[in-house]
């Protein structure tokens, strides 16, 4: 589930950098939906990423998040992997 929460934001940016202003999300770990629907603050343990999600979500645009089986999802699993691998060499602003 942390890659997952780790990676939207990268994702988010590049769709906002990119333009896109209609994006849809879907993600194969309903927990990881739950979680950044809910408040930061609920969740200690993640709330800088939840922030930095919340900000986000928060722009002018619209977001949707929804649920896919990871069946269905085997090419975001490889990129989620891939920005995990190479966050530690940038950062979000």
């Amino acid at each position: 589930m942390l890659a997952k929460i780790f990676a939207l934001p990268f994702g988010l940016q590049l769709a906002w950098d990119s333009g896109c202003r209609k994006v849809e999300v879907d993600m194969d770990s309903l927990a990881t939906i739950h979680l950044i629907s809910g408040s930061p603050a609920a969740n200690a343990r993640y709330s800088s990423l939840l922030l930095q999600i919340h900000g986000l979500l928060k722009r002018s645009w619209q977001v949707a998040s929804s649920h896919c089986y990871r069946e269905a999802n085997r090419v975001a699993d490889v990129l989620v992997n891939l920005v995990v691998t190479i966050a530690d060499h940038y950062q979000l602003l």
